[in-house]
């Protein structure tokens, strides 16, 4: 699986801005969303401000004053949810058919980030985002050094207290972890392992990495004399050698303290366990549907995927004769860059054309290669607009074919979806809320479509097969998460639904790994699977209702100007626009 890179912690860390409602709103509704736009990055430390703003003081916001990455206590928390109430309580006090349809997007997207947020009132300890072998922050620092804005001197200095912090943060985290596992909430003994193991790697790497990487970066800044680049660039060495390396000995140091659960297993055998499965569904799919008829729906498009297999296979014998399935590389390009060049030459048919974009690609550092996804995209700062620089990782070591996942994260997935949203005449705030079953299931949606953007028959015919066999593993994984998580299945009973799936011979070594990405990560694979599964059947339904009338361009830009949000609206937003064409 891909992913989308992101900081771990929420930038709502400190809604203070907005005070209790009145039975009538006291302020215009755009004053409102206002405040709450500044609420919102109230809280949000000099590090993820970098990764949001170019410019944020020309975006209307002050430089923020606290550094490092963030932390946020218990009762910190407590209160961030009472804020959350008494802003929803305001919103919903305003009358929704007096708004502009902008005004309606935004209303829409504030009510159901909160409403998503709420759900997980009750469940502080359950989960910690900063920790954890497998997409964890942690993991992504390195690689988000790497991609740090400098725009002028205080940007630089910036980065240099924001890495000081870092211990501090570690060490808040590595506290939060012991609590956790006081309370039975806490990772396994496995999984720490694991976590060490990674923290020793970034250890033994020294950051050489991501010194060379920024100080090639620093070394071609047009405001820095050449005095000054050699100054930075030491002082760039100095930092990460000292508090970068320093905030990681410290952490592990602190988590060689804590041995971990002996049992590795899911969140069924925790207390509420099951209560928070569900809150996290939502919270992160903004769909209502019960864990049973996601595991219905799940069973069906399993049997519908089959059938499409073996219909297409019967149908195309003499174009599937292909030894690694997964380890081709098409003729029209052999690197990322290049692929990424030809889609964006193949999708107008697809979804509406949007202005140039500039990306770069990094390659994932060595040290991290082993823990990390085949590719990563990190979201452009809400500002940049037609001058975005959008970024995507690529891993060397896997082997899988790059096609489709250069389709996932850049063209027409992630990064197109991305650009177009901010390209957008919605306020910041809109911009600032996100959900990842919306932005997963656009690049699944898009990449079970990348076959059509393939001009030779033949490697055409490949990449359908990939997308069914793909999708088929999926959705059995999708099935495990929630076998692991909401009806305590162990690694045994997860190879015995593989097998009965797939009629194969499947192991628990074969499944260790996975295993252990399931149990650290609830509902990582039913994100993807099952929100591109929604998008598919919405478009299915559409081409149903709407026969001649289907146009498939205007049906995407109408997902795609629902933005991130939770599924749920997106589906009313879809049964409008059917209404609307009909």
């Amino acid at each position: 699986m891909k992913k989308m890179l992101k900081l771990s912690l929420a930038l709502s860390m400190a809604f203070s801005l907005i005070g209790c409602s009145q039975k009538e709103p006291e302020k215009p509704y755009d004053d409102f969303i206002q405040d709450v736009e500044e609420a919102m990055i109230d809280g949000t430390t000099s590090f993820n401000m970098n990764f949001l703003f170019n410019d944020p003081v020309a975006s209307g916001f002050e430089e923020p004053d606290n550094y490092g990455i963030g932390y946020m206590e218990e009762e910190d928390a407590k209160e961030m949810y009472e804020e959350f109430k008494e802003i929803q309580t305001e919103l919903h006090a305003y009358n929704y058919d007096n708004l502009d349809d902008v005004q309606k997007r935004t209303y829409d997207a504030l009510d159901d980030y909160l409403s998503r947020e709420l759900a997980l009132e009750d469940y502080f300890y359950y989960s910690n985002s900063m920790i954890g072998s497998y997409s964890s922050t942690i993991q992504d620092l390195p690689l988000l050094l790497q991609m740090y804005a400098f725009n002028d001197v205080d940007d630089i200095e910036n980065l240099y207290k924001d890495i000081a912090h870092f211990k501090e943060d570690f060490l808040a985290y590595a506290k939060f972890e012991k609590v956790r596992q006081e309370k039975g909430l806490g990772y396994s003994k496995k999984i720490l392992d694991d976590t060490k193991t990674q923290i020793q790697g970034i250890i033994d790497a020294n950051g050489e990495e991501i010194i060379q990487e920024l100080n090639e970066v620093i070394g071609n800044l047009a405001f820095l004399n050449d005095t000054q680049k050699l100054k930075y660039q030491e002082k760039t060495k100095e930092v990460i050698h000292n508090d970068f390396i320093g905030a990681y000995k410290a952490l592990l140091a602190e988590l060689n303290k804590i041995e971990g659960s002996k049992e590795n297993v899911g969140l069924y055998y925790v207390e509420n366990g099951k209560d928070y499965y569900e809150a996290m569904v939502y919270n992160q799919l903004g769909i209502k549907d019960s864990i049973k008829d996601i595991e219905t729906r799940l069973d069906e498009a399993f049997d519908q995927e089959l059938l499409a297999l073996q219909t297409f296979v019967f149908a195309n014998q003499d174009l599937l004769e292909i030894e690694d399935l997964y380890g081709i590389t098409y003729r029209d390009f052999s690197k990322p860059g290049e692929g990424l060049d030809y889609l964006k030459t193949k999708i107008a048919t697809a979804v509406p054309e949007i202005s140039d974009l500039s990306y770069r690609i990094y390659t994932v550092p060595e040290s991290l290669q082993e823990g990390f996804a085949p590719a990563a995209y990190l979201s452009s700062r809400i500002d940049m607009k037609e001058e975005q620089d959008e970024c995507i990782m690529i891993n060397p070591t896997s082997t899988s074919n790059m096609f489709p996942t250069l389709v996932h994260e850049g063209y027409p997935g992630h990064m197109y979806q991305n650009s177009y949203f901010y390209s957008l005449d919605y306020p910041i705030l809109n911009k600032l809320l996100g959900c990842i079953g919306y932005t997963e299931g656009w690049a699944i949606f898009m990449e079970n479509k990348a076959d059509r953007f393939l001009s030779d028959e033949k490697e055409a015919a490949w990449q359908k097969l990939l997308i069914y066999d793909t999708n088929i593993s999926s959705i059995i994984l999708a099935s495990v998460d929630i076998g692991i998580h909401y009806y305590g299945w162990d690694i045994d009973d997860c190879v015995d639904f593989f097998n009965s799936k797939l009629g194969s011979s499947v192991t628990s070594e074969d499944l260790a790994q996975l295993y252990d990405i399931i149990l650290q990560t609830p509902g990582y694979y039913l994100y993807y699977i099952y929100s591109g599964q929604i998008l598919k059947d919405l478009e299915t339904n559409a081409k149903d209702v709407l026969g001649d009338k289907f146009d498939e361009i205007e049906f995407n830009q109408a997902i795609l100007d629902s933005g991130p949000i939770g599924l749920d609206m997106v589906k009313r937003n879809i049964e409008n626009y059917i209404d609307e064409k009909k």
